[in-house]
């Protein structure tokens, strides 16, 4: 797997690759490290060892919204009442 540590400002922007879409289209999962580029390397190095160890969460590209509405009825519905 491939990542890369990228200077933004006063920040590193830690970036590893996640595979491609459904179009074909890079998908990068993204940090942002604000101290030196040593810390960001240890971020890269830690990043990369979830991802081989199968660890690694993607971001989900369901809004807030629809989260909470199927939480709403897996999670909470079953075990509430009505008062």
């Amino acid at each position: 797997m491939t990542g890369q540590i990228v200077k933004r400002n006063n920040a590193w922007i830690v970036r590893v690759f996640a595979g491609r879409d459904s179009k074909g289209k890079r998908k990068y999962i993204n940090r942002t490290v604000r101290g030196s580029k040593k810390e960001a390397q240890k971020v890269l190095t830690a990043m990369l060892r979830e991802q081989d160890q199968g660890v690694l969460i993607t971001p989900a590209s369901m809004s807030l919204r629809e989260y909470l509405d199927l939480w709403f009825r897996e999670s909470a519905k079953p075990r509430v009442q009505e008062a």
